[in-house]
């Protein structure tokens, strides 16, 4: 019973670091908790406890005679090796960038995160977005890459800047203060060592109100013929 139980803690961690560590499962596995995470992490760790325990025997005679300590130490690290190493080894795949985040953008949708399914149109389609934080301010910006996690309150989002101001706490009405679009061209077209990813800034999805897709030249428009 207990060899059984220790079999069942290895099957289990093995397979947790295997979907930890795979692209295309990490973001969904970080959405769940508890008893899913173990009965998820239970098939892969099986397939690879049992991968491992007939490499182990096949190299060592193990079937021979009963298993010593040792064997048994052997045989849980390389569980745990071969479940990192062949997740590794698939996120070198080159169409595992874009499966994983089709995948997360499904789990998004899925669990109703129209905050990161919102992300995920804006950096595919390179729309910029605004931004309105907690204190007031507001960023507007190419979204670049966003960090999944188990919910927007635990992500964050990487953008170029093109401007920044705040929204007016009674009108809530947006005022630009800063243009960063036109000191980034400048830069960068008279410096190759430089390049729009160099002035991306990181915001955390928990200090953002509101979200919205947001076009420079139809808030111009609004600008100069108000509604």
């Amino acid at each position: 019973m207990g060899s059984f139980a220790a079999a069942l803690l290895v099957a289990g961690v093995a397979g947790y670091i295997f979907l930890i560590t795979l692209d295309i499962t990490r973001d969904h596995l970080g959405r769940r908790s508890g008893y899913e995470v173990l009965f998820r992490s239970a098939v892969p760790g099986i397939v690879i406890l049992l991968f491992s325990l007939c490499a182990h025997r096949a190299w060592t005679g193990w079937w021979l005679e009963k298993p010593t300590i040792v064997d048994l130490f052997a045989l849980s690290a390389s569980s745990i090796a071969v479940s990192w190493g062949v997740a590794r080894l698939l996120n070198l795949l080159p169409s595992m960038k874009k499966w994983r985040l089709s995948h997360a953008r499904a789990v998004a949708q899925r669990e109703g995160d129209l905050m990161e399914v919102l992300l995920d149109d804006a950096i595919r389609g390179r729309w910029s977005v605004e931004f309105a934080l907690r204190n007031g301010k507001c960023y507007i910006g190419f979204p670049v890459a966003t960090a999944y996690g188990p919910s927007s309150d635990e992500s964050d989002v990487e953008l170029v800047p093109l401007f920044s101001g705040y929204r007016d706490s009674e009108k809530h009405e947006l005022t630009l203060v800063r243009y960063y679009r036109d000191v980034i061209n400048e830069l960068t077209s008279g410096d190759d060592s430089l390049a729009e990813g160099d002035f991306r800034i990181v915001v955390p999805l928990r200090e953002v109100v509101t979200a919205r897709l947001f076009d420079p030249l139809v808030y111009e428009r609004f600008q100069a013929d108000p509604p």
